[in-house]
């Protein structure tokens, strides 16, 4: 498996300048990225999303909007994954910020009525309900643009599940700036869980 470092002092960044004049390193941070990560890379199935989601946006049981919060980027990101294969387009995590930003309460909640196995999602963000749903519907948009920023709101196709079983064992560089580890921290720690989950699950196999 390749080596996966997570920098968040530089002290590897001379290490690795050293070393990527051997070989390419896959260097990911907020900005200035060698290779953009696509959220939708790192999924099989749709159930993947589910994960990804609570790894992402972790809560409390008790705490409703955040949990309906959840429920609802998960259910947009399945709908926004069907819509661009439907198109014969690759989703990325640009459809997903650009989803957010611009899309409102009620255009969301048709698109996501729209499918039936997303209904428990439309319904947490029903314009009926009005004041319970805004308050569901601004905690995804406000968890969801302080996290997809920078690179991480751009097209790309590049996943962290591919890298580590990849045959050319280029190292990754996961270059966390201290400036915005509280922002942009949640998807650090859901690389470096996808990364650990496939290294395990590879290795198993591979017994």
């Amino acid at each position: 498996h390749p080596v996966i470092c997570l920098d968040a002092k530089d002290d590897y960044q001379e290490f690795f300048e050293y070393w990527d004049r051997r070989r390419e390193v896959h260097y990911i941070a907020p900005d200035g990225s060698s290779h953009v990560w696509n959220l939708f890379a790192e999924c099989d199935t749709e159930r993947d999303l589910d994960q990804i989601a609570r790894l992402l946006f972790p809560s409390p049981d008790d705490d409703y909007f955040r949990n309906a919060a959840r429920q609802v980027f998960s259910g947009v990101c399945k709908a926004i994954s069907r819509d661009a294969r439907n198109a014969g387009k690759i989703p990325t995590n640009k459809e997903i910020s650009d989803f957010f930003q611009t899309t409102s309460l009620e255009d969301a909640h048709e698109v996501l009525s729209s499918y039936d196995d997303l209904t428990a999602a439309a319904d947490a963000i029903d314009p009926d309900a009005d004041r319970q749903a805004r308050g569901v519907w601004s905690t995804c948009q406000t968890e969801v643009s302080d996290v997809f920023v920078g690179d991480f709101a751009r097209r790309g196709d590049w996943s962290i599940t591919d890298s580590v079983t990849a045959s050319d064992g280029r190292a990754v560089v996961l270059d966390l700036p201290q400036a915005q580890a509280e922002v942009v921290g949640p998807i650090y720690r859901l690389l470096l869980d996808l990364a650990a989950a496939k290294a395990l699950d590879s290795s198993a196999h591979s017994q």
